[in-house]
């Protein structure tokens, strides 16, 4: 496959390109604001990584892909993320996170050594040995590791992976992914979701002309299921529930001919169905073909559903397109009304977003339209009215990681002292805090610590902290008494 710009490498040279100036043609100045209507191809495209043709290796086995994809019939009751034990066999409330304390962080476990190991065997340089996301969920924490850059996946299985105990640190390998990585579970009504971030599957080649892509979902009868289900989608960036509807973002090409003549699209699909199959709602072309065009992040904020993604100009200049879907038209940022409070969402790089319980989302990422040395990385709180307001409080920080825990409506944050993301700290000056969702600001400090590793992950998994760093360790803060 081609190198996704899903794989944290590609995403960190974008970034550079963001806080350098290689963005400094932005949507506000580049869009029209027309809205794109189903399935019509305008010029609405992006490049990620410049490459245009997918190598189209797999190693998966015929068994293995026969027994993923299946017809997805159960509609289970599941309970939650699970992060407490105690939780679902008391009627006693979740106890806040705010009112816990923590031990020290210590070393727990070291789950992907067999990945790193092939890394290393494969003498491949630079491909990323870290653990991109803990997420608690139904009495489990699961882990996000894999590289869609320099594609490991072709040389091992990425697995969905998983904790059962605190107290244990024995790692269970679920079900072998057809991807390169794992990277951004989603809880969409219930249910644990995985987009298809970069496909290897091993039906590539036999399903040409089409191109399809992949979408997971954790059945409570069954475990992980696969569909095989998504149009024209060689890369599966986010999934996201909105207006009673499962909807998916990335990019790709609805067939070889097209993908080979250098004609990449951005998508937007939905499925009616929790993931068993996908329609196009739009679908926008790169008019400089060759070059990648991607939507990457999905934020549902009361009756908006935003999009956030980019089209590449060239190997090192980049567009912005960011976009709002209402349920009915898809329209570029930004809109015709300049009295859209939404609008200035519109020179805004995204590098995560945090739907939250109240209908409500976090987004992190760039304001482009800042000359490149005033450029900082922000954290924004979407109103349910599409009414952007930045977390001030949290200015100064690094935002590495959020997770949120809908039990007690609280938002846990994992960050480091300074904003200059090109100039790292050695060591890295990190806090743990937890804020309410109604007010993310409104911060609580949890746990500070040194550490000259870089980290990237964090959860409260069963009354204990958890936190990754970027060599694929995991340490843990246990609950105090």
């Amino acid at each position: 496959m081609t190198k996704s710009a899903a794989g944290v490498q590609v995403r960190f040279v974008l970034f550079l390109w963001v806080l350098i100036g290689g963005f400094s043609v932005f949507s506000a100045c580049a869009s029209s604001g027309d809205s794109a209507p189903a399935d019509e191809d305008t010029d609405e495209g992006v490049e990620g990584d410049g490459e245009s043709a997918p190598d189209g290796d797999a190693d998966e086995s015929a068994e293995q892909e026969e027994a993923a994809e299946v017809d997805g019939d159960a509609d289970p009751e599941i309970d939650g993320d699970g992060d407490d034990s105690e939780e679902d066999e008391s009627t006693e409330p979740p106890t806040p996170i705010a009112e816990q304390t923590f031990a020290a962080f210590e070393p727990w476990a070291t789950p992907i050594e067999d990945f790193i190991a092939v890394g290393e065997e494969e003498d491949i340089a630079g491909f990323y040995r870290g653990i991109h996301e803990l997420m608690p969920y139904n009495d489990r924490l699961y882990i996000g590791y894999g590289d869609g850059t320099y594609n490991l996946g072709e040389y091992v299985p990425i697995e969905f992976r998983y904790f059962a105990s605190p107290d244990d640190t024995q790692i269970t390998s679920e079900f072998a992914s057809s991807e390169e990585q794992i990277d951004r579970y989603r809880i969409l009504d219930g249910e644990l979701y995985q987009a298809g971030i970069d496909a290897i599957d091993a039906d590539e080649i036999p399903a040409r002309p089409l191109i399809i892509g992949n979408v997971y979902r954790w059945l409570a009868d069954g475990g992980w299921r696969k569909y095989r289900s998504i149009p024209g989608a060689e890369h599966v960036e986010d999934v996201a529930s909105f207006d009673g509807a499962i909807f998916a973002v990335g990019s790709g090409a609805d067939n070889r001919s097209e993908w080979d003549r250098g004609q990449i699209f951005r998508y937007l699909w939905r499925s009616d169905d929790r993931g068993e199959s996908f329609t196009t709602v739009t679908r926008s072309v790169n008019q400089t073909f060759g070059n990648d065009t991607r939507w990457v992040h999905l934020l549902p904020a009361g009756d908006s559903l935003f999009l956030f993604g980019y089209r590449m100009t060239g190997a090192d200049s980049g567009v912005l397109v960011n976009a709002r879907f209402d349920g009915g038209t898809v329209e570029e940022l930004p809109t015709d009304d300049p009295l859209d409070a939404f609008n200035a969402l519109d020179p805004v790089y995204a590098l995560g977003t945090y739907p939250l319980p109240d209908g409500t989302g976090l987004l992190i990422g760039v304001d482009v339209s800042l000359p490149p040395d005033e450029r900082r990385l922000q954290m924004w709180h979407i109103a349910a009215d599409g009414t952007p307001t930045v977390v001030s409080e949290l200015a100064g920080k690094t935002i590495v990681d959020v997770s949120v825990r809908e039990e007690t409506a609280e938002i846990l944050y994992l960050v480091y002292e300074g904003d200059g993301l090109l100039e790292e700290p050695n060591p890295f000056p990190v806090s743990v805090l937890v804020a309410p969702a109604s007010s993310p600001g409104s911060t609580t400090t949890l746990a500070t610590f040194e550490t000259e590793l870089r980290p990237r992950s964090i959860a409260f998994w069963q009354g204990a902290l958890f936190y990754g760093n970027d060599v694929g360790e995991i340490w843990k803060a246990a609950g105090a008494p």
